[in-house]
């Protein structure tokens, strides 16, 4: 991130610093906590206007990253209260207007709050009316449509998020290229640790979309733990009660969720280009969706690990699920913190990835964990055809 310096004006002390630091991080919280109460007149039910709150709380935060990051996007300090907080300066140059745009701001979601009430049923929101939507009846017709109905909310929660994120990282990406090429010293540091090409805006986007694989596997777990989970609370019993066989709805669950991973990292380097396009990196589309995708398989194999916790030790679903992406590359950093012998980081799925799209796609690698994703989720399927259901 560039470091502004600012000379501190004469009238500036410490004492003044205190205070505007103090308003503003007091605003800030005034700030959510109007947010908040704006989201639940929005919104009927109380986990849906948390996340509708915490998520433009996030985005308030993310504004504020990429307006460090960006000269060119500097302004947009001024549509976050964290950007505020950095436009005040507290403690140098001590600027009071973004106190007062933020007060103006506290002020708008106190009206919001109190005006809102007034416009919608009691224990209704603004948003969502149920008793005015028809009941959804959609792709119920087999077992493949059903799979992508359970999948459609959880799909749009994480690709969202994985998009603001990785649109973040692309529009950081001549920043970081840039300070590393600035600063030998970090550069050695990161290459210490197994990213030694972030110097390059490849490079760069290679290391992160590695990182990548871990919240796409965890997705691909976490749908196969809420398999598990619907068995035990009886919401299966209707559906198992039919001529199905529970291989066979085991195996188009996992199916749903493999095409949920390769779509949700190409979401991610579409994101990526994005952000890039805006800072003018050398990133194309192509290579940006390449490289995402290159992560995949990684989380096909905690997705195959799921699907044998699932049949053999059903409680530990996501744990074991997870174990792939995030034991693996905590297993490759340590191996190449500490030089331990190649075997060990070759245990690592990671150690199997190339660094797409600075490299060319390791094939026998990306195949080679496939098949074992393959052999895992055939075994799982063996063992939840055999075993008795949980009550």
């Amino acid at each position: 991130m560039p470091v502004r310096q600012t000379v501190k004006p004469p009238g500036s002390s410490r004492a003044t610093g205190a205070v505007l630091f103090g308003l503003l991080v007091g605003g800030t919280g005034m700030v959510g906590a109007g947010l908040g109460a704006v989201a639940a007149q929005l919104l009927p039910e109380r986990r849906a206007a948390s996340g509708l709150g915490v998520a433009v709380l996030l985005a308030g935060l993310l504004v504020r990253m990429v307006a460090d990051g960006v000269p060119a996007l500097g302004w947009a300090h001024w549509l976050s209260p964290f950007g505020l907080l950095a436009r005040a300066e507290p403690y140098a140059a001590d600027r009071w207007l973004p106190l007062l745009v933020l007060a103006v701001g506290i002020a708008a979601v106190v009206v919001a709050s109190v005006v809102l009430p007034g416009r919608r049923d009691a224990g209704a929101g603004l948003l969502g009316r149920r008793d005015l939507h028809r009941a959804g009846t959609g792709l119920l017709g087999s077992l493949p449509a059903f799979a992508l109905r359970r999948l459609r909310r959880p799909l749009l929660g994480w690709g969202t998020g994985l998009a603001l994120y990785f649109l973040l990282i692309g529009t950081l990406a001549t920043t970081m290229t840039d300070f590393l090429r600035d600063n030998p010293a970090f550069a050695e540091l990161a290459s210490s640790a197994g990213f030694s090409r972030l110097a390059s805006v490849e490079g760069y986007v290679a290391a992160l979309f590695s990182l990548l694989a871990i919240p796409v596997g965890a997705f691909a777990a976490s749908r196969l733990a809420t398999v598990g989970a619907d068995e035990t609370s009886g919401r299966l019993t209707l559906l198992l009660s039919l001529p199905v066989a529970r291989a066979r709805w085991a195996a188009t669950e996992g199916a749903a969720a493999a095409g949920g991973c390769v779509l949700l990292a190409a979401v991610a380097g579409a994101a990526t280009w994005v952000g890039a396009r805006v800072v003018g990196a050398p990133l194309g589309l192509g290579e940006a969706v390449g490289g995402a995708v290159s992560v995949a398989p990684v989380a096909l194999l905690c997705l195959g690990a799921a699907v044998a916790a699932l049949g053999w030790i059903p409680q530990a679903v996501l744990a074991v699920g997870v174990l792939p992406a995030a034991g693996g590359y905590l297993l490759l950093v340590l191996a190449d913190s500490f030089r331990w012998p190649a075997w060990v980081g070759g245990l690592s799925p990671f150690g199997h990835l190339a660094a797409v799209p600075a490299e060319s796609l390791d094939v026998g690698g990306a195949v080679g964990m496939v098949v074992v994703a393959l052999l895992l989720a055939a075994l799982g399927l063996v063992g939840y055809a055999r075993r008795d259901l949980r009550a």
